[in-house]
């Protein structure tokens, strides 16, 4: 089973490349990468779904040289597979690569929140600070505006305490344990949730309070545990290996 993107960018909102102007810079191959890439994420583009060159070169204003560029980068994330002779399709979320993610974010969120308690400058906190405003004010059915906002909330920690290419690795590794995440956003529906927390999690921070920022961030990122079935049972689909044990997928071991 396969979708089009042909048909579907036909009514394609324009939220994502919103978002992307944001992410990328003006060169035409990041801007190319970084909105197809949005789109997988916020499964604009669903697991499985066939995507045509010409339809996306038509909706990005772009040759097709970026696009194919983009889509071997994708391919190296495990967002697309490239079949010779079929085309190019969305990856299923494979449960094997989100343990490991999950398990690479867990750790190293941690860490990092730590390291933020001391190291994170009043510049950083002000750009923290007008991250949960904009958030703040986005209205609840603006899920990939929201995922945006999760995002840069969590990289700007990163960046505070000099860990991007941290950043970097969990970015391009997790893209599997993101697209899960934004499932989770949309069936849930608790965006206002996920604000309260960054605020939790940054008001710590300020704090120096590091047995608070302990407990907010594994309480921020414990909450797939009880989603992860709600989530299957409305997208399986989406999903392949989910035959292995969910209590590894998700070990709450992590946290000790």
């Amino acid at each position: 089973m396969y979708y089009n993107t042909s048909i579907l960018l036909l009514n394609k909102a324009k939220t994502v490349i919103k978002m992307v102007d944001k992410l990328a810079s003006r060169n035409v191959s990041e801007y190319v990468y970084d909105s197809i890439r949005m789109d997988i994420l916020t499964l604009v583009f669903l697991p499985e779904m066939k995507l045509s060159e010409q339809a996306i070169a038509l909706e990005l204003n772009a040759s097709k040289t970026p696009i194919r560029e983009a889509m071997i980068k994708l391919s190296y994330e495990k967002l697309v597979d490239i079949y010779p002779q079929r085309g190019t399709f969305v990856s299923k979320i494979d449960f094997e690569r989100v343990s490991e993610s999950y398990f690479c974010r867990v750790v190293l969120e941690d860490k990092v929140m730590r390291l933020a308690i001391n190291n994170m400058s009043d510049v950083f906190i002000k750009k923290c600070e007008d991250i949960l405003e904009k958030h703040q004010n986005i209205s609840d059915n603006e899920y990939k505006e929201h995922f945006y906002y999760d995002e840069l909330f969590h990289r700007t920690i990163f960046e505070s305490v000099g860990k991007m290419n941290t950043w970097t690795m969990l970015d391009t590794f997790g893209t599997d344990y993101k697209r899960i995440r934004f499932l989770a956003l949309v069936d849930y529906q608790k965006m206002k949730d996920v604000v309260s927390e960054h605020r939790n999690i940054l008001d710590a921070i300020i704090n120096h309070d590091e047995v608070l920022v302990q407990c907010t961030i594994k309480k921020h990122l414990q909450k797939i545990h009880s989603e992860i079935n709600k989530i299957l049972e409305n997208h399986g689909e989406y999903f392949k290996n989910t035959d292995i044990d969910k209590s590894l997928v998700f070990d709450k071991n992590i946290f000790k």
